[in-house]
């Protein structure tokens, strides 16, 4: 009789494959690399990494992964599906939500229910400042959730005395301290603020390539209502943030915000835009404020 291989004999296999589809379940979006799967398994010698290569053929032979035919690259397979009768009637197109954006963008970009917007930009260029702005100029009935890893409550209210914010007008913005797994908080139907994504991984081993699957799951809780604004970090000289170019997979909207040369100042720029593709590379300079970001240019195009 052949053996099944969704099932593992194996004690120590068994535990391998456990943790490997741990791995893809948590991080992988796609395709991968056996060098993540060491890293995200702490495989470091012969050993280790001699099981991890079984627990990856096993995994190959339940069918829960295929070989894209470079060496150790593999693809998870991704089988899980909504079916729709093709006669069957569909709703017309939700109408767009009525946001405010920085720099005038809500005049060129419509946003629709279930839409994310990503902010990557290098550190204090103002993708916190951008967040602030958009939480306290939008109180139009819908839910307003901030989630913060790095700017505190106290500190934020620092930011709107230096502006002469009273704290009234932020009544309708709940905030919280949250450092990982947004996708367990984010609420659907609300506007969500992500300020910011950081990889996962301890000490001086963050995970990068773990960002585009995370940005996945948070935008898979909207479950088509609300929207996610999120806020990465950038590298200088960068086209993506960190996590490279899949983080632009999921979003409707992808700024980055770049530093202006021998200047104070910085450039925002369009680097996708799902419903106005012609308005990719478009830029506009700006200067970051404690509560806002402040035009110093029009929208310039490519």
């Amino acid at each position: 009789m052949t053996e099944d291989p969704r099932y593992e004999k194996d004690p120590a296999i068994r535990t391998v494959r456990a943790l490997i589809q741990c791995f893809l379940g948590d991080h992988v979006e796609g395709m991968f690399r056996l060098t993540q799967v060491y890293e995200a398994l702490n495989a470091k010698d012969a050993a280790e990494k001699t099981a991890v290569r079984k627990g990856i053929s096993r995994e190959r032979q339940a069918g829960n992964i295929v070989s894209t035919g470079t060496y150790g690259v593999w693809r998870k397979v991704e089988s899980d599906v909504e079916w729709y009768g093709m006669g069957d009637e569909v709703s017309d197109l939700p109408p767009p939500l009525n946001i405010v954006l920085p720099l005038g963008l809500d005049s060129m970009v419509k946003l629709y229910p279930g839409d994310l917007v990503c902010f990557a930009g290098l550190t204090s260029s103002g993708k916190s400042s951008a967040s602030l702005e958009i939480a306290l100029k939008n109180n139009s009935g819908l839910a307003l959730n901030y989630l913060s890893s790095e700017l505190t409550l106290a500190a934020i209210q620092q930011r709107a005395e230096l502006v002469d914010i009273m704290l009234s007008s932020l009544k309708h913005v709940r905030f919280a301290m949250r450092y990982d797994h947004f996708e367990d908080v984010i609420e659907p139907g609300a506007i969500n603020f992500v300020d910011y994504l950081q990889p996962s991984g301890d000490g001086d081993e963050p995970k990068y390539y773990s960002i585009p699957h995370m940005i996945m799951k948070i935008h898979k809780k909207l479950n088509g209502s609300g929207l996610v604004i999120l806020n990465i970090q950038k590298d200088p000289g960068k086209e993506s943030g960190e996590g490279g170019f899949k983080t632009m997979h999921k979003a409707n909207l992808y700024i980055t915000m770049d530093k202006a040369e021998n200047s104070s100042k910085f450039w925002m720029n369009i680097k996708k835009c799902k419903v106005r593709p012609s308005l990719e590379g478009y830029r506009m300079q700006y200067k970051p404020e404690p509560f806002g970001l402040k035009s110093c240019s029009d929208w310039i195009p490519l």
